[in-house]
């Protein structure tokens, strides 16, 4: 059970464009957190939608809006929002989240009150139906896994902007802001994979301190998702790539192995063994974590999953060396 916050002041930074009706839902939801002691910066880029009037109608003096003017893009604003901030604790989230509860601020903040420099929580998307929804829940839950998993036995390799938080000092630190401005994705991926080490990030894994999202219903905007996501990929720590390479790898070969022996047609009884095998001893590993995050829904799916998953992002990989996209989001 995590601690109860401290009062101190904290800044809750979120980058936005064209969010009016996120915005109109998160941020009653945020103005009522139990900790009260924050600034809400919210940094337009570029709307062109009705976002400004809605945010000026709430009249609370904890919001701040600021014009991404000299930038463009997510990054950019993030930068801008992260310079502007009063406050040394920095949490942040994306206008399409919404806390799970009134104590998320809080929560989230404690270890870095506590003296951490880095607090991750978990951002679960909300669970419907289809199989697009139940891969990028998947992707989701294997991504943060490996990440905390990293986080508790050293450092972690990437955080998540729809949930995490760090203090202001490691942005002045890192050079990842600096060096990659080429690259208009990765504020949150680059910036804890170069500054995170042991003993500065903290896991929060209460249910009270997640943030919940709707996972995209279109295969288009998954591609561009994680199409941006394996961009920031390719400038984490050499020792990151390289392990998590390996682990892809392995899975993908696994796969591929497994249905081309099958196609063959020899011994037919021994490799349905063997992968019967493997399955079991990855459903059972997976059965406490899945609990702990809420997505035990999920485990049966896992085999059909990863068979779709591995060669789809593999493909999405490939199409960064063949030609290049810019958005948003």
């Amino acid at each position: 059970m995590q601690k109860e916050s401290l009062e101190v002041s904290v800044s809750v930074i979120i980058a936005f464009r064209n969010e009016e009706e996120n915005l109109k839902r998160i941020i009653p939801l945020l103005l009522d957190q139990e900790h009260r002691e924050f600034e809400l910066i919210l940094v337009n880029d570029h709307s062109d939608d009705n976002s400004v009037e809605l945010i000026n109608s709430f009249h609370d003096p904890r919001i701040r809006i600021l014009n991404n003017e000299d930038g463009r893009g997510k990054k950019a604003a993030i930068q801008l929002g992260i310079r502007a901030a009063e406050n040394n604790l920095l949490l942040f989230t994306d206008a399409d989240c919404i806390p799970s509860s009134v104590k998320w601020l809080g929560m989230l903040a404690n270890p870095l009150i506590e003296g951490y420099s880095i607090s991750l929580g978990y951002g679960r998307f909300e669970r419907n139906w289809g199989i697009l929804n139940k891969l990028q829940r998947y992707e989701n839950f294997m991504n943060n896994l490996q990440n905390f998993s990293y986080a508790n036995k050293g450092r972690a390799f990437m955080g998540v902007g729809r949930n995490m938080a760090y203090r202001k000092e490691l942005f002045h630190e890192s050079k990842a802001f600096e060096n990659l401005s080429h690259i208009r994705s990765g504020d949150d991926d680059l910036i804890i994979n170069e500054m995170s080490e042991l003993g500065n990030t903290a896991i929060v894994l209460n249910p009270l301190a997640e943030t919940i999202s709707e996972a995209t219903n279109s295969w288009k905007s998954f591609f561009f998702q994680k199409r941006r996501h394996l961009e920031a990929g390719k400038y984490y720590r050499t020792a990151d790539r390289f392990k998590l390479a390996i682990l892809g790898l392995s899975q993908l070969f696994f796969n591929l192995l497994f249905i081309t022996l099958l196609f063959l047609g020899q011994d037919v009884p021994l490799i349905l063994a063997i992968f019967a095998t493997k399955t079991v001893f990855q459903l059972l590993l997976y059965v406490s974590p899945l609990k702990r995050l809420r997505e035990f829904d999920l485990l049966i799916f896992i085999p059909l999953l990863e068979m779709i998953y591995l060669p789809i992002i593999s493909l999405i990989g490939l199409s960064q060396y063949l030609w290049r996209v810019d958005r948003w989001k």
